[in-house]
């Protein structure tokens, strides 16, 4: 489970420094699909990296698109996801790209400062609802925390 949020939002950036309780100058890292990875990195068309374990840099003309997950030496640790993968997360990058929006998300690990990693859904539901996050999915059913609330009358 994880943690994803679009690049482009500072104010969504600054959200999940919060909630990580992390530093402003440690960027997050970038998921894209694979056919995409050319186009905003430095990498080559066939690049591929399934976890946040290699260092890439972000091509020159993307670096003030991309603040949340640029880091200071320009650098991102890219994860690249299968353009066959029928998962959710490859079809909101395919959804985002052919709405024209750069489709790249933060990714970041399901967890708040100083707990483990989120595994269960008991976990998730917990750590949504004692965390600023606005909206939890777990497999097909999608939690709003503002739709509780007007459907609830509960602040």
């Amino acid at each position: 489970m994880f943690i994803i949020t679009i690049v482009k939002y500072k104010k969504r950036y600054s959200d999940i420094i919060k909630i990580k309780y992390r530093k402003y100058y440690r960027p997050f890292a970038p998921v894209c699909l694979r056919s995409q990875a050319s186009k905003y990195f430095d990498v080559s068309k066939d690049y591929s990296c399934s976890a946040m374990e290699k260092v890439v840099y972000v091509k020159e003309i993307f670096k003030d698109k991309l603040p949340a997950i640029t880091h200071f030496d320009d650098s991102a640790r890219l994860q690249t996801i299968d353009d066959n993968n029928d998962d959710l997360l490859p079809s909101i990058l395919k959804y985002m790209d052919k709405h024209k929006a750069i489709p790249i998300l933060i990714n970041t690990s399901f967890n708040l400062n100083g707990e483990p990693n989120v595994e269960a859904e008991i976990d998730a539901i917990r750590t949504f609802f004692t965390s600023g996050l606005d909206v939890l999915v777990i497999s097909n059913l999608l939690i709003s925390k503002e739709r509780l609330k007007s459907s609830t009358g509960c602040n």
